[in-house]
């Protein structure tokens, strides 16, 4: 059979067209799972060790946070994990390493890594921003996945703990029927 210049192009055509809605039924499936998603937290922080230890490298103070109060859609209200934890760099106060496990009112958890810039005040106050990627966890989130972006206002006390209030927004998706852990 010979294939004409007219028949290749139909037949790439074809594909392309074939492709492009494979590509957007993925999608649509992705999307049909996404939505908004808000999170709100004050919590306390507290250094464990030395600079360079808990996976720090050597200018970085490892600290574990410990939420007092939270609330995020999907979630509802939330209590962290025991492992929550953050790398603060002493001299440029970026915030790396940083992961959470979110606990929901129901039991199920969210994890999520999280980096950032911290701003520290002359007068003792802090502020700070940045973002927070979803790994999945447990129950309904167990193959869940998104992105948030946060805002941190706060204070260091005299016994060198913090008290921080979190706001972030952004988007989860997950599939609600997928109750496997």
């Amino acid at each position: 059979m010979k294939l004409t210049r007219l028949t290749i192009v139909a037949v790439l055509a074809l594909l392309v067209s074939a492709t492009v809605l494979v590509g957007t039924a993925a999608g649509d499936q992705a999307a049909e799972h996404a939505r908004p998603f808000k999170i709100s937290m004050e919590f306390a922080g507290s250094v464990i060790g030395p600079p360079g230890t808990h996976g720090c490298d050597s200018a970085s103070l490892p600290a574990r946070l410990a939420i007092s109060e939270g609330h995020g859609t999907h979630l509802g209200l939330i209590a962290e994990g025991p492992d929550a934890f953050v790398c603060q760099d002493l001299e440029t106060g970026a915030l790396t390493n940083g992961s959470a496990t979110y606990l929901a009112a129901n039991g199920d958890t969210v994890d999520a890594s999280f980096e950032g810039q911290a701003y520290i005040n002359a007068d003792g106050t802090f502020t700070g921003e940045g973002t927070a990627t979803i790994l999945g966890g447990s129950g309904r989130f167990v193959s869940a996945s998104g992105a948030w972006t946060w805002t941190m206002s706060g204070m260091f006390l005299p016994d060198g703990t913090t008290l921080t209030a979190l706001e972030g927004a952004g988007w989860i998706a997950y599939d609600a029927s997928d109750r496997s852990d």
